[in-house]
């Protein structure tokens, strides 16, 4: 009698989501489906920078001033912005949640982001400028963020959209949560993107479906990720810059090339690991210059995508195959025939002067090289920036002549195998 009872208190809770959260009694076991999230969970083995930019309009008066790269008004800005994804993650209802929720009617973000809201962040400065307000005239400042090793994240591109194993929707479906939606449609990926209102509407439904996400199943995915896994942020799948100064992209399960963040948790980062800038930025002129060499790049890159190659390869010679000359050049990425690795940069197709046979050779692309006055800044960057360079006292400076091998070492998008490894169970 005394189990018929205590099932049937746990099932009544369950379908009234009345069970509080400090009630372990009242919990299924989560612990399965922690295990099963737990795969898709990583930490950086070496720092990588990302990028986030910003409008200054209706912020503090302090971020239309000119202010030093150092200044650590940039790290505030992640700290205040990035503790609210945790707090999206909790119910109106105060009564059922935890106590480090925030009181209920103080919270007032989380509208118009993909996956709620959160600092978000891209793999370079030139795919989201757009975030900026540049084109509305209004002020624009750009984070330059350091994720320290050890910065663990929960990898959505990862085969996110498969459908869970029965045993975890089963657990999910305990807590009310749309399993029926998770296992056809979208998976985990579609589960971390309803607690957003981008995608869904006040009323919590998306315009689509009824998919709307209980309190019960909210703190649920909120305990999950945030006691069970301890994440500091997301990746999902997103756009990034070509530059052909990257040399391929790694194909492990863990690839991050085509993405993007969203920074949940500031406690791994220390004042040092946020530069901010801005069109009023007084100093900083190394990495200044490096940012603006970016966006020159990122135009050669779409000048190659165009058929315009780079010049002075076409006698290249290669003690390898000494009966070959070069019939073309080309750009993008192919089979190397001396490393027999799959390459990005300068494509020679070879040919046998007596056979007629055909080999492919990549080369690394050259620097980029000369005066950023003589090089061309994309159309659509002139447009959005009203045709100036992001500071336009740099133009009389080189082009970054050590920009390559910065981005090899220090952009994700760049690394030939992902700088990550399987995030170790922290207790």
């Amino acid at each position: 009698m005394i189990r018929l009872t205590s099932a049937l208190m746990l099932a009544g809770a369950l379908l009234t989501g009345a069970a509080s959260f400090a009630d372990d009694s009242a919990k299924p076991d989560d612990q399965i489906a922690a295990d099963y999230l737990a795969q898709y969970v990583y930490e950086l083995t070496t720092p990588m920078f990302v990028f986030h930019w910003f409008s200054a309009e209706g912020r503090n008066s302090i971020w239309k001033t000119a202010q030093s790269y150092k200044s650590e008004a940039g790290y505030d800005h992640l700290a205040s912005m990035s503790v609210h994804y945790w707090a999206s993650l909790c119910s109106k209802n105060a009564a059922l949640n935890p106590s480090d929720c925030p009181s209920v009617g103080t919270e007032q973000f989380g509208q118009g982001n993909m996956y709620g809201p959160g600092l978000y962040a891209a793999l370079d400065p030139v795919a989201t400028m757009d975030y900026g307000g540049g084109s509305n005239g209004q002020t624009w400042i750009l984070l330059k963020i350091r994720l320290p090793v050890g910065f663990r994240f929960i990898n959505l591109k990862r085969d996110g959209t498969n459908a869970m194993p029965l045993r975890v929707q089963k657990v999910l479906s305990a807590y009310q949560c749309p399993t029926h939606w998770i296992d056809v449609r979208s998976g985990l990926d579609g589960l971390m993107r309803a607690n957003n209102t981008y995608m869904y509407n006040s009323a919590g439904y998306s315009s689509e479906s009824d998919v709307h996400l209980t309190d019960t199943c909210l703190l649920e995915l909120r305990h999950l990720l945030k006691d069970h896994l301890k994440i500091n942020g997301l990746l999902y799948g997103y756009s990034a810059t070509s530059f052909l100064e990257c040399g391929g992209y790694s194909t492990n399960q863990a690839d991050l090339s085509g993405t993007a963040w969203v920074i949940a948790d500031s406690s791994p980062f220390t004042y040092d690991d946020v530069q901010v800038f801005s069109s009023n930025t007084p100093d900083g002129d190394e990495e200044r210059i490096r940012i603006q060499s970016m966006f020159y790049t990122a135009q050669r890159a779409q000048d190659a995508s165009y058929g315009q190659t780079p010049q002075g390869f076409q006698d290249r010679k290669y003690p390898q195959f000494p009966n070959y000359t070069v019939s073309r050049v080309s750009s993008g990425c192919d089979l190397d025939a001396i490393s027999q690795k799959r390459k990005c940069g300068v494509v020679l197709t070879l040919q046998n002067s007596g056979s007629g046979e055909d080999v492919t050779v990549v080369e690394p692309y050259p620097s980029m090289t000369g005066k950023m006055s003589d090089q061309r800044l994309p159309q659509w960057f002139a447009n959005y920036n009203r045709g100036q360079a992001l500071w336009p006292d740099l133009l009389n400076n080189d082009i970054d002549p050590k920009l390559t091998d910065w981005m090899k070492a220090n952009l994700v998008s760049c690394q030939d195998a992902a700088p990550v490894r399987a995030a170790r169970k922290m207790d």
